[in-house]
């Protein structure tokens, strides 16, 4: 067989060229390999049974939270810009008060809302590594 056949056909026992990779070419279109034939499960050997499907819910765990803390900090700003109740105060520092107000609490949400999700990227982090081992 000439050179030029033996290595389109057996890549990997073919002489190369000076220069030429010596990494086995692609074969395409030659059908099922041989050593692939041993991974499929064949009849005799006992199914597997499927693998289950991930359920994520670290994941979704995740989204709840930032979905209640994005309400919370929506509700917060809403209930903060309706009609205050300011009596004995001037129209200017019920204004200047009730912005003051509404700005520490939605300062302190938002620090709650990243402590929480602090705490939950560290139980994830244990949990990754617990089962990794």
């Amino acid at each position: 067989m000439p050179e030029h056949e033996m290595a389109g056909h057996h890549g990997r026992h073919a002489a190369h060229p000076k220069g030429a990779s010596s990494a086995p070419q692609p074969q395409w279109g030659h059908g099922v390999r041989a050593d692939s034939a041993a991974t499929e499960p064949s009849a005799e050997s006992p199914t597997e049974p499927p693998k289950r499907k991930k359920h994520r819910v670290f994941f979704w765990t995740f989204l709840v939270v930032q979905l209640i803390f994005l309400i919370w900090l929506i509700l917060g700003i809403v209930s903060a810009a309706g009609a205050p109740d300011c009596v004995g105060l001037s129209q200017e520092d019920c204004e200047a008060a009730t912005g003051l107000g509404a700005t520490i609490g939605a300062g302190a949400i938002v620090a709650f809302w990243v402590a929480v999700d602090f705490i939950l990227a560290v139980s994830y982090l244990i949990y990754r590594a617990a089962k990794r081992n």
